[in-house]
């Protein structure tokens, strides 16, 4: 599972710098993900993650549905 969230993390860095608008930002202490309410994206990419507001946890978009990352 960590190791998963590891690898998606490796992705939005390098494949994906700008996430349907919302930049992940990268700091030297680590990194920001977008927050947004993940049901609210029409056109989320694979391997896409965001930090749900309403429900409070990180979801992944796996090229079919949003999956709970619980870290």
């Amino acid at each position: 599972m960590k190791l998963n969230i590891l690898f998606s993390f490796i992705f939005c860095l390098l494949v994906m710098p700008n996430i349907n608008g919302q930049s992940l930002k990268v700091m030297p202490d680590g990194m920001v993900i977008p927050k947004a309410d993940h049901t609210a994206i029409v056109f989320p990419d694979t391997g896409q993650m965001v930090y749900d507001t309403v429900h409070n946890l990180f979801y992944y978009y796996n090229g079919a549905l949003w999956k709970k990352n619980r870290i």
